[in-house]
């Protein structure tokens, strides 16, 4: 191996080491809140907010980091964003109510650093192989969400409590970012070749491109999506007469199954510079779940559209993740892309669970819920048909 290629390694290791942090800090808290709850006698609404305040951070965040990545280099720019999920993690689990809260916006803040500036470093590392790279991305995210709703609940019931069980994956960070330090790379780094950079990446307001916005559209929507289920799933199973503990279960393959095409699809789709079908089979498979919801909602029918569902998803996150930089000329531009993409992307996606919530509230089954959800994805079928196309922002 030469030294070229030695280095490229080591660069993808810490993308896949980074991006197993950005989601493995925020994903295990859900499972913990009746918990958590319990312990520090929270109402339901408040603990809730658990689970909203990193959205809202990277509603907030994520247009600020192209610029600090543009300053400080990406690679450094993720390197904070690591520390400040470190520090976010001890606090959430060792300073009380006030702690929980602010460790938990902190962790969001250094989180919105990472998602939108790994894919601006995948342009600039491997503007070849953004399809494979991001595959490898986005299947440690899908992974470190499976092992949090996995293993927390079990640590939980150590001695340690639902603290320790939060705080142990701080070890993973620390890990994550000795060998960031390390192996970074360089050329994101340095005052040159952000400068050089910029000076391509100039143009139009990202928020007055067409383009943009359809990319953003899809990345939001089905994020939302996400969320809806990740909330609502077990309660729509039990609707269904599964019961509670089944339905756990059978939401978690909603995860599992979407490592598959969280790995090839984006490996695939980037073989061509089109993305168009890929794009459309993540919304069918999608919308052939939704539907099934809708007009069986008996347990086996369930279980098959959850597991369409978990394939969907696989399919759409990780292609939509990877339209930051099939999308883009540079990693500036990925950065500019990502950025807003997610900015406007997760805090469409904050509003998801929501707007289920009370449609729910508001009638006597979930058809009237899944409608929306179903609404939502048909927007998502169109952009996704202009997103997809040989263009870049």
């Amino acid at each position: 191996m030469d030294i070229k290629t030695e280095n490229k390694s080591k660069v993808m290791l810490s993308i896949i080491l980074a991006a197993f942090c950005l989601r493995i800090i925020i994903t295990g808290v859900g499972p913990l809140l009746p918990e958590i709850q319990a312990s520090l006698g929270l109402s339901g609404s408040a603990s809730g907010l658990l689970t909203t305040l990193p959205l809202i951070a990277f509603a907030v965040v994520s247009p600020l980091a192209g610029g600090a990545g543009r300053r400080w280099g990406e690679g450094r720019t993720i390197l904070i964003g690591l520390g400040l999920i470190l520090v976010g993690t001890v606090l959430r689990s060792a300073a009380g109510v006030a702690g929980l809260y602010l460790g938990t916006a902190v962790i969001g803040v250094g989180t919105a650093l990472g998602n939108v500036l790994l894919p601006a470093v995948i342009k600039a590392e491997y503007p070849t192989r953004v399809g494979q790279v991001t595959a490898y991305f986005t299947v440690s995210m899908v992974a470190a969400a499976a092992l949090a709703l996995a293993l927390n609940v079990p640590l939980a019931s150590l001695q340690w409590g639902w603290q320790g069980a939060l705080m142990m994956w701080g070890a993973a960070v620390i890990v994550t970012m000795l060998v960031w330090q390390k192996n970074r790379a360089m050329r994101l780094d340095g005052p040159q070749a952000p400068a050089a950079d910029s000076r391509e990446g100039q143009g139009k307001p990202i928020w007055k491109s067409g383009l943009a916005w359809c990319v953003t559209l899809y990345f939001g929507i089905n994020s939302m999506i996400f969320y809806v289920v990740i909330n609502w799933m077990p309660t729509i199973l039990q609707s269904g007469g599964m019961a509670g503990g089944t339905a756990g279960m059978v939401t978690s393959l909603y995860q599992v199954v979407s490592l598959a095409p969280s790995l090839l699809v984006p490996i695939w789709a980037g073989k061509s510079r089109d993305q168009r079908g890929w794009l459309l089979l993540g919304s069918l498979l999608t919308l052939a779940g939704i539907v099934a919801l809708m007009v069986a909602p008996i347990p086996g029918v369930q279980v098959a559209a959850t597991i369409i569902l978990g394939v969907a998803n696989g399919c759409a996150f990780s292609v939509g993740m990877a339209l930051f930089g099939f999308r883009t000329r540079n990693a500036v531009d990925a950065a500019r892309l990502s950025g807003f993409a997610q900015s406007v992307g997760y805090a469409l996606a904050a509003t998801g669970p929501l707007v289920v919530g009370w449609l729910h509230d508001l009638t006597p089954n979930w058809n009237v819920s899944l409608s929306y959800v179903l609404c939502a994805n048909i927007v998502a079928l169109i952009v996704g048909q202009k997103a997809g196309r040989d263009e870049a922002v």
